[in-house]
């Protein structure tokens, strides 16, 4: 497996989002519904309709608003996380107000029979830096380093080592937002309170995704 060291990169440049084309890499995609942010409200057809309007503070930031994502692993067992976001990030962007940080979030599941991740990979921005990490279920100390991550432009993506999810067997996607202090990890696998999503993969209900590979 490569070597698992945190690198973090901030500058915001345009990125061009596809699913690499590889022989040794099998990847697995979806997309997303724009203009649904929040836990999408359905129609009597079942059409996704905006929980906050464009002229609120979440509405209004884009880069919260998935419109697809990817996901692949190589021959060395490393996977790759991709979502493609409405809105660019720029040297402009600034977090919803009220806002105190955002993840951009892939919850991974031993069981998708329950409503409940084993795992989760996290790209943290917090308006002026950005971390990235995973997170284990079950552990005392239960952070763990990603090998890159990248948040710039339209979209988002983070390299990590598929041991990390070990045994997992769906995936899905979220966007998050943080409307009280800035969280820390010691507070657990996920720390309680004061989050919500602002939007998540599309589906009346919870539509797990394969693993690559």
């Amino acid at each position: 497996m490569r070597r698992a060291a945190i690198v973090i990169v901030s500058a915001l440049v345009a990125l061009t989002f596809a699913l690499p084309a590889s022989a040794d890499t099998e990847g697995v995609s979806f997309t997303d519904v724009g203009g649904d942010l929040g836990h999408p409200v359905y129609d009597e057809n079942m059409e996704p309709s905006s929980y906050w309007p464009a002229t609120s503070p979440v509405g209004s930031s884009g880069y919260l608003d998935m419109l697809g994502g990817w996901m692949d692993v190589d021959g060395e067992g490393v996977i790759t996380a991709a979502l493609a976001i409405a809105s660019p990030l720029t040297e402009e962007s600034a977090l919803p107000e009220g806002v105190k940080a955002v993840w951009w979030t892939w919850f991974f599941s031993k069981d998708t029979s329950l409503f409940s991740a084993d795992y989760a990979v996290h790209v943290c921005w917090d308006g002026s830096a950005f971390d990235a990490f995973v997170l284990v279920r079950g552990l005392e100390d239960p952070v763990r380093p990603v090998i890159s991550s990248l948040a710039a432009g339209s979209s988002v993506t983070v390299e990590f080592d598929g041991d990390l999810v070990e045994g997992s067997v769906g995936w899905f996607a979220e966007s998050i937002c943080w409307n009280h202090s800035t969280p820390g990890t010691d507070q657990g696998f996920m720390p309680s309170g004061g989050w919500f999503a602002a939007d998540i993969t599309d589906g009346p209900f919870l539509p797990w995704l394969p693993m690559p590979g």
